[in-house]
């Protein structure tokens, strides 16, 4: 439907382009050719005679598009506002509050080497031999050994 009524606005755009180059012409011979008798004859216009069918065309065309453009709606809604919204500032990436320490590798060694010479194990959880575990404590608060 939208479709024949588009096409329908530009066949009346070619109608309503006859009748005003119908109303010039008609001007043009109830007052300039009684008073001059100047009849255009050697105007030249048989040169544009090839863009007639081009100019028709272009006017169908053109008045289709517009026909779809009001008959589709578009021509009456209201445009949409932006709403811009302020820029926001640019933040520096936040960095890690507490960086975690570097391990020192020669402490490392000495505490590995120190470990390994009183007899320890790798596990945590194991206490050397001769040492004795702090904090643990059993029902009535003692600490054992």
């Amino acid at each position: 439907m939208l479709l024949f009524e588009s096409l329908s606005a530009g066949v009346m755009t070619i109608f309503v382009c006859f009748v005003v180059v119908m109303l010039l012409v008609g001007g043009y011979v109830i007052i300039v050719w009684p008073l001059t008798f100047w009849d255009l004859a050697r105007l030249g216009l048989e040169k544009y005679g090839s863009w007639a069918l081009t100019i028709v065309w272009s006017l169908f065309a053109g008045g289709s598009l517009a026909g779809f453009w009001c008959f589709s709606g578009n021509a009456f809604r209201r445009p949409r506002r932006k709403v811009e919204s302020p820029p926001r500032p640019v933040e520096p990436p936040k960095e890690d509050p507490k960086p975690e320490p570097a391990i020192d590798p020669a402490w490392l060694v000495s505490r590995v080497h120190r470990q390994v010479s009183e007899g320890g194990s790798d596990d945590p959880q194991t206490p050397a031999p001769g040492r004795k575990e702090v904090g643990k404590s059993g029902s009535n608060g003692a600490v054992s050994a």
